[in-house]
């Protein structure tokens, strides 16, 4: 949370005091809040009290006056802030939706960078979840999913994961569901869905031609909202923010048709933010609400009109979150008109709002006959959101939830009633904003993916849970994904230092950024620290440094042995620096610290095509504060796969098992270090800011680069030799054929050659061949009539170099 400016939370004096009360003594000044337990709210620091208070008074508010089923989420927060109560997770998912809405209203990017603070909290918390699914737990694992979901705004793959990952948990609930109000609630989506094209593709494809009878949909409702703005022309907001959506409309439709799936959730994820927050906004106490009303119909209808234009992202998105929403305003404008037939006001908002509910009328004889029952388990569809409201005709009542450890819909009263459970449920510790975290990564917490199907520990009469694996894509709850291995030559944990290993490194990097779809690249090895050695690879764009990670040696966080910490360097020059939060992957980091940092993009020409992969990834990630900008590094499938396509193969190694009387083993880590901005940083994962080592430019690094380096080696006894050096610099064979060298062209060719045959023998498990060998060996043997002596010969063999161990070592030698 690095910022010119603190997060603007919108707190008066008035406020903090009492939220400082609030901290100290644990009494919320909150009725719905108050706790039999004192020390719940004292676990929390004044901002996540801040976030706690906004998102539950203006979720009390809405219920309050009766205007939760205009909205899309409204309706649903008294139970999700039930169930964050008892879940951190879920309160952190919560903490970082108020966040959100916060930064919407003050466009702070200081408290945007706080929501994905929580936002990446919240992740964790909920991949450990579902690592320990259960009957107890699964009412928070989708409370916490739905919160992430509303909140899914800078790629569409986050979200669309979400979505998989609830069908995924509720088909795995079944049993119990009857038992669960937010499982009966999502699951009406399964309904929904079967309304929808069977065929209409989830994940980001080509775009479909837009049919002419939807694009004409899209002119009608402009001159709708030009007509509404006219009418509404003695309220200036009201006609401001329909103003706006009509210019995003003229804005939207100029752009199509937009070519792909990722474009067109980015220029459709600010109608979103509208249906989320113009709500709240504009419906507010003690003033007139029919201008509001026919205002978010036609928003709503907007979104309604325009989900059919873009099929390939889903109606889930933003399309049938806003039916319910607008058939509500439609009946509440219905009864006032009926109880007060002698008001026109009523009769005139009902005739603005017709248009709307045409367009939701249309929209529903597209899905045809949905509302039927099955004993089909809950399916996620791209169109079918799990947060549809049922109708307009209210929630279910509170008896249908009587088993449910949460209050049903519509059981809080929101003016006297506790969201705190009875007794208190008991919670883990909270921490205030700067250390909320796990400590262990989503990464480390690992599912079984063998096989279709992974079995996971539910209390359920004792039974065990099989969850579809081919239900769920690829990226959904980073947890299940395979691991980074550490047998790669880009992992941490690299034990015993072998040199036939560091020589083979410069091609593994090499390979690695290639695959990644970074041009003309390369890494050498550097065998000595000498600045001319380093110039003579020149352009350099920066260096790889391997050591001996010795545990304690930076014990004091508040500042490093050598530079000065420089936290400013991300969010005022915009350097690249990502936390390193799993354990077997700082070579890859390393590498891309420098690779990212060298943008041709961001820079001159003579810097380095990253290619659209990183190039989206870092765009992506660029307001991402630096543990959620790792965690998002660590998840990244393409990253994890190509790291993990270097791991030797061996069918032997169990990194589970451990040896307690085994020797302690030796473990190495890697760094980068780079000239940006005129600076130059060294950039390791466990430290918690980039590390400024001084003025430098491109041209100084080989001579700047060395002292840093000799003084890090110097802190190591004099007999310490394990160190490896890698200069990144441009390929070597479009050197030598600038100078038309080509001596130096066809050694480097050589020199690729060999890598890619060590490359093939890191990947090639040798297992089956070497045991067709030891078959054939004793199969001569046997033929042969040795193989008893052979035996006898490798016993005594044996016998003879444990002897000799002993007598070396004065001890018997298993």
């Amino acid at each position: 949370m690095k910022g010119s400016k603190p997060p603007d939370l919108r707190m008066s004096p008035e406020l903090q005091q009492r939220l400082d009360h609030w901290r100290l003594t644990g009494d919320s000044p909150l009725v719905e809040l108050r706790s039999s337990d004192p020390v719940y709210w004292t676990r929390f620091s004044t901002l996540d009290l801040r976030l706690i208070h906004h998102i539950v008074t203006l979720s009390s508010d809405m219920q309050a006056r009766g205007y939760s089923q205009c909205t899309p989420w409204a309706s649903k927060m008294p139970s999700l802030i039930a169930v964050a109560l008892s879940h951190d997770f879920v309160m952190s998912a919560l903490l970082a939706m108020s966040a959100y809405h916060l930064a919407w209203q003050t466009q702070n990017a200081d408290t945007k960078n706080l929501a994905y603070h929580h936002q990446g909290v919240a992740l964790k918390g909920l991949h450990e979840a579902i690592g320990a699914f259960s009957r107890d737990n699964s009412d928070a694992i989708l409370a916490a999913s739905m919160l992430l979901s509303w909140q899914a705004a800078e790629c569409r793959r986050p979200w669309a994961s979400l979505q998989q990952g609830v069908s995924t948990v509720m088909n795995a609930m079944r049993p119990w569901a009857h038992e669960s109000d937010l499982a009966q609630y999502l699951n009406f989506q399964k309904s929904m869905a079967r309304g929808m094209t069977p065929n209409t593709p989830a994940f980001p494809t080509p775009a479909m031609p837009m049919s002419n009878e939807n694009l004409r949909r899209v002119d009608e409702m402009m001159a709708e909202l030009h007509n509404l703005k006219v009418r509404l022309g003695n309220n200036e907001e009201l006609a401001e923010h329909v103003g706006r959506l009509l210019d995003y409309l003229r804005q939207l439709q100029q752009s199509f048709p937009i070519p792909a799936p990722e474009q067109a959730f980015t220029r459709l994820q600010p109608l979103r933010e509208l249906i989320f927050w113009l709500p709240p906004l504009i419906l507010r106490a003690g003033e007139y609400d029919l201008g509001p009303f026919t205002v978010l119909a036609h928003l709503y209808a907007t979104a309604l009109i325009l989900e059919p234009l873009f099929p390939e992202i889903g109606g889930a998105y933003f399309g049938e979150m806003c039916l319910a929403p607008l058939e509500k305003i439609h009946d509440i404008l219905r009864t006032r008109r009926n109880s007060q037939p002698q008001a026109g006001d009523f009769q005139v908002a009902l005739s603005l709002v017709e248009v709307p509910m045409q367009m939701a009328a249309m929209y529903r004889s597209r899905q045809g006959p949905i509302f039927t029952t099955s004993a089909d388990g809950y399916r996620s569809s791209p169109h079918a959101s799990p947060y549809m409201q049922m109708a307009s005709t209210g929630e279910p009542g509170a008896a249908i939830y009587a088993q449910s450890p949460h209050p049903a819909p519509g059981s809080i009263s929101m003016q006297g009633a506790s969201y705190f459970p009875s007794p208190a449920a008991d919670s883990a510790a909270r921490r205030d904003s700067s250390s909320l975290r796990t400590q262990q990564s989503m990464s480390e917490r690992i599912l079984n993916t063998g096989g279709g199907s992974y079995p996971v520990p539910v209390a359920n009469g004792g039974q065990r849970v099989s969850i579809d694996a081919a239900a769920r894509p690829d990226y959904y709850y980073p947890q299940t994904q395979v691991p980074y291995q550490y047998h790669g030559a880009v992992g941490m944990n690299t034990r015993g230092p072998d040199p036939r290993y560091y020589a083979s490194e410069p091609g593994v990097f090499t390979s690695l950024i290639e695959q990644l779809g970074v041009q003309d690249v390369q890494f050498e090895e550097l065998i000595s620290l000498d600045a001319d050695a380093i110039r003579a690879l020149s352009p350099v764009y920066g260096v790889i440094f391997l050591f001996k990670w010795i545990g304690g040696s930076e014990a004091d966080k508040s500042r490093p042995q050598d530079g000065t910490f420089d936290g400013d360097a991300v969010d005022e020059h915009g350097l690249f620096f990502a936390a390193q939060t799993i354990q077997n992957a700082c070579g890859t980091q390393a590498i891309l610290s420098v690779i990212l940092n060298n943008d041709r993009a961001g820079q001159s020409s003579s810097g380095i095509d990253i290619g659209p992969s990183l190039g989206d990834f870092k765009a992506f990630t660029a307001g991402f504060p630096a543990d959620l900008r790792g965690e998002a590094l660590s998840n990244s499938d393409l990253i994890r796969d190509t790291h993990n396509s270097f791991a030797k193969a061996s069918p032997f190694a169990d990194e589970t098992q451990k040896d307690a009387n085994a020797p302690s083993e030796d473990v190495f880590h890697f760094i980068g270090y780079t000239v940006h901005h005129g600076k130059l940083y060294e950039l390791d994962g466990l430290q918690p800011f980039p590390i400024n080592h001084g003025d430098c430019t491109a041209e100084d690094f080989p001579d700047k680069i060395i002292p840093v380096l000799q003084r890090r080696i110097e802190r190591y006894p004099a007999g310490e030799i394990h160190f490896n050096l890698m200069a990144v610099c441009r390929d070597l064979r479009i050197k030598a054929r600038e100078f038309h060298d080509a001596e130096g062209l066809a050694s480097e060719r050589r020199k690729r050659a060999h890598w890619d045959w060590e490359n093939a023998l890191r990947r090639h498990n040798f297992v089956g061949f070497t045991g067709e060998v030891l078959k054939g060996v004793v199969g001569a043997k046997l033929q042969a009539g040795h193989y008893d002596k052979w035996v006898a010969d490798a016993e005594e063999a044996t016998k003879k170099r444990v002897q000799d161990r002993t007598a070396k070592t004065g001890k018997l030698t298993a």
